[in-house]
């Protein structure tokens, strides 16, 4: 018969020891976050007042993607980003550390100021995503690409300063951002990804158009009928794509002549454009830019200067009519260019410009294709 009077005491000893060790695990202050070697090259520790020091030398660990050593998926969040993420309240990376890990501080929605040194030469894909009290961040001269989805939905953020350093901001970057309206950006910057500053205060025109370096980077606040400015060089990725859903609001816009590129997704969706000129300089139409605009009406003239058309660039345009002639400058025309539009003729003016069945960029067993040979 077990004498459950000797066996209790030691039971209750070591229900003791687990209890001590699981809080120990789960509330634990510092650990280790890098990226090579053991992973140790890099820690961080919180403190009381609520700072997250990251230190060492060399990269952040990343989350969501392949680890570098193992070659295995890596799932889960940081250390810190658990049960006491909301204690996080500022974030101090030290000199030493290269790179900020792909989410490391995703959702981490307390934090309110983070401090980058010069030796941090890339930040993660929605490094600080959703950090929705962030309103203080410097951004150094070392980082030359502001990645998607950085800064998504810091809805309390007000400005941000891009150095000269930076050559692109990706897509969704500082999407989400409602309150930001102070941006400066460098003068030769002209890379914007699609919906970049979408959902922000920051707008450079009183029609609502985000025009940043000549580019039209945000045009999704605008409604009706409206006209690009003279000096436009780039209609950017997504600019009048709205991230979720379609957009209802334009009727037709006039581009000016100085617009050499229209650049993917552009209008993509915009459901009840109906009009839209092809300027006399445009060189570049990139994948999707007028994908699905279903009630865009009449014919397409290319003029002669145009030498790229993307894949799906007039997809599912329902109401293009007519004949379609693509000049000598036209070199490339991508998958599904035309599919779903109304075209009766395509007239081909380079000879050296092939495609086939297979490319379905054109098509052909809708429509009449008509080669000049000479």
């Amino acid at each position: 018969m077990i004498n459950l009077k000797k066996i209790l005491p030691y039971a209750l000893v070591g229900l003791y020891i687990v209890v001590i060790f699981v809080s120990f695990i789960g509330f634990r202050n510092s650990g280790y976050c890098g990226a090579e070697g053991n992973k140790r090259n890099v820690k961080w520790k919180l403190d009381d007042d609520g700072t997250l020091t990251i230190s060492g030398t060399g990269e952040m660990a990343s989350y969501g993607e392949v680890d570098k050593i193992t070659d295995k998926f890596i799932f889960g969040n940081p250390q810190w980003n658990t049960s006491r993420k909301e204690k996080i309240k500022r974030v101090v990376i030290e000199d030493g550390v290269t790179s900020i890990g792909k989410q490391a501080f995703y959702m981490c929605s307390e934090i309110t100021e983070v401090v980058i040194p010069d030796s941090v030469t890339d930040i993660g894909m929605a490094a600080f995503g959703k950090c929705t009290y962030l309103t203080k961040v410097n951004i150094p001269e070392s980082v030359t690409v502001i990645p998607a989805g950085a800064f998504n939905g810091c809805m309390h953020l007000k400005e941000i300063v891009i150095p000269d350093s930076v050559q692109a901001i990706e897509w969704n970057a500082f999407d989400g951002c409602e309150k930001l309206e102070n941006v400066t950006i460098p003068e030769n910057l002209t890379d914007f990804g699609r919906n970049a500053f979408q959902g922000t205060a920051f707008t450079s025109e009183e029609n609502g158009l985000l025009i940043i370096n000549n580019v039209v980077v945000d045009g999704t606040k605008c409604t009706g009928d409206i006209v690009i400015p003279d000096g436009v060089t780039k209609i950017g990725a997504g600019a009048f794509e709205l991230y979720l859903g379609e957009n209802e609001n334009l009727i037709s816009v006039t581009l000016p002549d100085s617009v050499e590129t229209i650049d993917e997704f552009a209008f993509s969706d915009c459901r009840n454009l109906e009009r839209i000129n092809i300027p006399e300089n445009l060189k570049t139409i990139n994948k999707c830019a007028f994908n699905n605009c279903r009630n865009l009406t009449g014919e397409i003239i290319l003029p002669e200067r145009v030498e790229y058309i993307g894949e799906r660039t007039f997809n599912r345009c329902y109401n293009i009519t007519g004949e379609l002639i693509l000049p000598k400058s036209v070199e490339y025309v991508g998958d599904y260019a035309f599919s779903g539009t109304d075209l009766d003729t395509i007239t081909v003016l380079n000879p050296a410009l092939s495609f086939s069945d297979a490319d379905y960029g054109f098509n052909t067993s809708h429509w009449k294709v008509n080669r000049v040979t000479e």
